[in-house]
This record gives C-alpha cells, sequence and structure tokens, in this order.
C-alpha cells in the first residue's frame, strides 16, 4: 500500500553561513572554545588529529536569562558531510595541504 503524500516526510533546503556571521558568533566560540576542546580532552584527541571537513548539528536549548535562545550541541558528523557549500572548497584544500606538508615534515628523509 502506497504511502499517502501528506505522510510523506519533505526534505527542507540546506542553509549556508559565513563563519562571520554575527548571529551565530556566540554558538561559534561556544563550539569552538568549550565544546570541542572538551571532547578532545575527553577522547584525547589532538587537533591535529581532527578531520578537515566535519559539520555539527545543534538543538535549541532553553531561553538563558536574558531572553536569548541557548544551544545544545546534538551531534558532530565526520562521515557524511556533503554536500558543503562553495566557500568551503579553498579552506577545506588549503587545511588539506598543510596537514599534508606537516606530516611530510615529520617523515624521515
Amino acid at each position: 500500500m502506497p504511502t499517502p503524500p501528506e505522510a510523506t516526510p519533505q526534505t527542507t533546503k540546506r542553509l549556508y553561513h559565513p563563519p562571520s556571521m554575527p548571529e551565530f558568533q556566540a554558538l561559534k566560540l561556544q563550539l569552538e572554545q568549550e565544546w570541542v576542546p572538551a571532547m578532545q580532552k575527553v577522547l584525547e584527541i589532538e587537533t591535529t588529529q581532527l578531520p578537515v571537513l566535519w559539520d555539527c548539528d545543534f538543538l535549541l536549548g532553553p531561553k538563558n536569562a536574558s531572553g536569548e535562545d541557548t544551544y545544545v550541541l546534538c551531534e558532530i558528523n565526520i562521515s557524511s558531510v556533503s554536500p558543503f557549500p562553495d566557500s568551503a572548497v579553498a579552506p577545506i584544500a588549503a587545511a588539506t595541504l598543510a596537514r599534508s606538508q606537516a606530516v611530510m615534515r615529520k617523515r624521515p628523509v
């Protein structure tokens, strides 16, 4: 029996924003300065061991005392992060090159 159209989940359009978007600076700082370092400490992962390409999903948390939205880190995705915005290609390539060069410098001649 086919699923009725109204019961079929609808996909939503992916939205990409630049890392400098003012509305997300507090969340970006919390991710970069609190959540990721805490994860690295617990899992004993060096920054150079983190994937070059990854993304995070967040859930909306309760409003804080000032009435502003808060967020809860839901998950960090490292195995399936495609598609990604065209603006990410150059930074991904640069980071990959830098990692490769660092590895090559550490290898014995």
